[in-house]
């Protein structure tokens, strides 16, 4: 009797342990068939020492209806001059009004590049050579990175693509989808979400895109809250279009009210994955700002985004070189001296953020730039590579 109780003591546990055996199996075959979650770690080894060019800079660096031969010369020639002056990035501009900085087989050639570029006939007005190539060769050959720069819903200065239109959506990520074909580090958004002028938002279709966009039908900006959901569609679908292939970065502007307020979800953005690997708010003001001069407007601005950073999204930081010399705008400090960009980067560094990126490169040559650029100089010695990004499965 004893026995018989052993004996199916043992067959119970024999049959629960290959039970056991065959549902692991089954559940490692089934993880095996099941596609892995692709993870974007981005990891900053040194800082980013950035600098925009943007499509107004394009004449004065020679790159406007040139023969292939003098663009890659000229390209050369930008890449150079970054780099002696410390920067190790460049956010090159490839897509200003719904156009292209490159060879498109949808998009109008960049008029700023191409000054007769057509609407009606993108593909057959595009380039003779492409301009985004020689950039990324040229920017690869001197160690520095090179990432795309979009403003994604602008096509004009007075009206831009409606956010909430799936057309527009899916026009932005084919043109993504035709810029990561080429050697770039990332991506890259300006702040060019909901900024144009009431009643100047286009619900656009295929029918109303074949001749030209400014065509379209108007629609009227809607509430904030709607604003960020239809924004928020389009960084989904752009940070996963990426994965794998390039960092995603956006660059709103420097008020964190403001940005909410215009679509800019920061608060979604910098506390969940899935939306952008690095953010670079462009802080724009001294700590000399008002009519007292006495507000410490980059500080407060800096703080601001830094607690909003619930995620610890890689940060680095926009400065307004531009702004050097500048009176009579309610920032005092850009006439005081000729050190804020070199302290701004200093407290940058004291935070341990991921860098600067300065707007925009025609201002590391005008005269009224000079003393902050020398003081920007003698902080800002080019080092290698900026950042390692590695995509992991889990």
């Amino acid at each position: 009797m004893i026995k018989r109780k052993i004996l199916s003591i043992v067959l119970s546990v024999c049959l629960v342990c290959t039970i056991l055996a065959v549902n692991g199996e089954a559940e490692a075959i089934e993880q095996k068939k099941a596609p892995q979650k692709t993870v974007k770690v981005v990891k900053f080894n040194t800082e980013m020492k950035a600098v925009w060019v943007s499509f107004l800079d394009f004449q004065n660096l020679g790159l406007t209806n040139v023969r292939e031969k003098t663009f890659k010369k000229n390209a050369e020639i930008m890449v150079k001059d970054a780099k002696r002056n410390g920067i190790n990035t460049i956010f090159f501009h490839v897509r200003a009004f719904d156009d292209a900085a490159y060879k498109s087989k949808v998009f109008r050639a960049m008029r700023y590049l191409k000054t007769n570029a057509s609407y009606a006939k993108p593909a057959t007005s595009s380039f003779s050579y492409d301009p985004l190539k020689l950039v990324a060769e040229a920017a690869h050959k001197h160690g520095v990175q090179l990432h795309a720069w979009l403003n994604p819903y602008r096509v004009g200065y007075d009206y831009f693509l409606s956010p909430k239109s799936e057309y527009s959506t899916n026009r932005i990520i084919k043109a993504v989808n035709e810029i990561l074909t080429y050697k770039v580090d990332g991506i890259h958004f300006d702040d060019y979400f909901y900024h144009a002028k009431k009643g100047y938002y286009r619900l656009n279709s295929k029918k109303q895109y074949s001749v030209n966009p400014a065509t379209a039908k108007k629609d009227y900006s809607p509430s904030s809250i709607n604003k960020r959901r239809y924004v928020n569609k389009l960084i989904r679908r752009v940070n996963k279009t990426t994965q794998g292939k390039a960092l995603f970065s956006v660059s709103p502007a420097g008020n964190v009210d403001n940005c909410m307020n215009s679509g800019v979800d920061l608060t979604t953005w910098l506390s969940n994955d899935g939306y952008v690997d690095m953010i670079m708010p462009q802080i724009y003001w001294t700590d000399n700002w008002g009519a007292s001069g006495r507000v410490k407007m980059f500080s407060s601005r800096l703080g601001q985004f830094m607690r909003k950073n619930k995620k610890k999204i890689p940060m680095v930081i926009g400065l307004a070189l531009y702004r050097s010399g500048e009176r009579g705008l309610g920032d005092k400090g850009w006439s005081m001296r000729g050190s804020n960009i070199s302290g701004q980067i200093k407290s940058i560094r004291r935070h341990g953020l991921g860098g600067y990126c300065l707007f925009r490169f025609n201002n590391l040559y005008q005269g009224r730039c000079k003393k902050e650029v020398k003081n920007m100089r003698k902080i800002s010695k080019y080092k290698k590579l900026i950042t390692k990004i590695s995509f992991k499965r889990r």
